[in-house]
């Protein structure tokens, strides 16, 4: 994704260390406990597709599938893909009929498989990709505050290779403009 990091789009301290602790805890569930959160999780989510979502609604009626029909994970392959073309091709029909109560913010691929694709991404997806990552930098031995570096495909301003994150002790560095004639600089940035 191009996303940057925006600070505004984290505060929600509360929810991350709620999310958090759940993730803690949930890695010592046995893998029928996982699999009936996961279950209940997806069932939730065929039944607000099948309500909210216009797309899916008519997706489910098209192909006679009604959301009781799908009782477990396993069900999932009587529902057919979504695909990019079909994204973009009906990007409103995906909408949910209350999506704007999540704060959403559009957001794009970086189009490295051809054409970009537009999405909405809401607080609840910064709040869990947060979370997660601080499990998983958790597991490598990171801790807050420490310096660390990202090489992605952002684009920064004046087309800057990299940029550097006080807030977050970080530089971005981009994937999209490393090139033979600044990589000493990114190397002098990141060993500064």
């Amino acid at each position: 994704m191009t996303k940057e990091f925006n600070l505004k789009q984290f505060l929600y301290p509360f929810s991350i260390f709620k999310l958090r602790k759940f993730l803690s805890k949930s890695e010592a569930w046995s893998k029928e406990q996982l699999l009936e959160y996961q279950n209940q999780k997806f069932i939730f989510l065929i039944h607000h597709a099948y309500e909210k979502v216009p797309y899916y609604r008519e997706l489910f009626n098209q192909n006679g599938i009604k959301p009781d029909d799908i009782q477990n994970i396993n069900n999932i392959q009587i529902i057919p893909p979504l695909t990019k073309s079909i994204v973009r091709e009906n990007f409103n029909e995906l909408l949910s009929k209350n999506y704007q109560k999540f704060d959403p913010v559009l957001v794009q691929t970086s189009g490295s498989t051809g054409t970009p694709l537009h999405l909405y991404l809401d607080r609840n997806i910064n709040i869990a990709r947060f979370a997660f990552l601080w499990r998983i930098w958790n597991w490598t031995g990171y801790q807050f505050g420490q310096k660390w570096a990202k090489i992605g495909g952002s684009v920064f301003e004046k087309n800057k290779p990299f940029k550097y994150i006080k807030l977050l002790n970080a530089i971005y560095i981009s994937s999209y403009q490393i090139t033979k004639d600044n990589v000493h600089s990114i190397l002098t940035e990141l060993i500064r």
